[in-house]
């Protein structure tokens, strides 16, 4: 009986584990690009000026209320909206959020706010672009935030639920200060995974070595 409870135990944390990785519960990339235009007071930035950057996408923070399809197809949408204007608690987290470094002008996604914060990958029904748009929190009708298209064109996706990096993605980071929006666009040029952490793997090597006990147990 106990070696049965130990092994239902094992199994459970590695199917937790799988889901974790089958889900991209989070999961960073690394990206380059270049500058392709830029409005507002980005425009003292040279075009072909080189931008690198993350973006995380994490499925888990998305609202079902606000989320349809599966993962991958062609038509699906994992998105949060959540703040005052939709009349709901303030969300934890984003579904997408991205840094970027151009020169000496750094972005990063801001926390969600009490008054609006959206956030979403989604795929268009056509399934060869993925939209990975993350909105960041206002505490005005003014408000800045970040974008990245991803274009699909193989209709290939990652076991993450991501596509293949297409010719033609881009990006871009915004500001809208009440006196004019600012905006800088980009190419993405190439994106990386984020190795897991060291410790994610030793996490993962023990749920196995834990599997192993249990059916060495029962088979004792």
């Amino acid at each position: 009986m106990r070696a049965n409870k130990i092994a239902l135990r094992a199994t459970a944390l590695m199917l937790m584990a799988g889901s974790l990785a089958a889900n991209a519960a989070s999961v960073t990339y690394d990206f380059t690009g270049t500058v392709t235009n830029t409005i507002g007071s980005y425009s003292s930035i040279a075009n072909g000026t080189l931008v690198t950057g993350t973006f995380t996408i994490d499925y888990d923070n998305a609202l079902p209320a606000y989320s349809f399809g599966t993962i991958g197809s062609t038509n699906w949408a994992a998105q949060e909206n959540s703040g005052s204007v939709y009349g709901t608690a303030p969300s934890s987290a984003y579904v997408f959020s991205s840094t970027a470094q151009v020169g000496a002008l750094s972005y990063a996604t801001q926390a969600p706010g009490t008054y609006y914060s959206q956030s979403y990958a989604a795929s268009e029904a056509s399934g060869t672009q993925l939209s990975l748009v993350e909105a960041q929190n206002v505490s005005a009708p003014q408000g800045v935030g970040s974008d990245i298209y991803i274009l699909n064109t193989a209709g290939a996706y990652t076991s993450q639920g991501l596509p293949v990096l297409g010719p033609g993605s881009y990006g871009d980071f915004y500001s809208d200060n009440g006196s004019g929006t600012n905006e800088l666009y980009y190419s993405i040029n190439s994106i990386t995974a984020v190795p897991l952490p060291a410790a994610a793997w030793l996490m993962l090597c023990g749920l196995g070595g834990l599997g192993a006990l249990a059916r060495k147990t029962r088979a004792a």
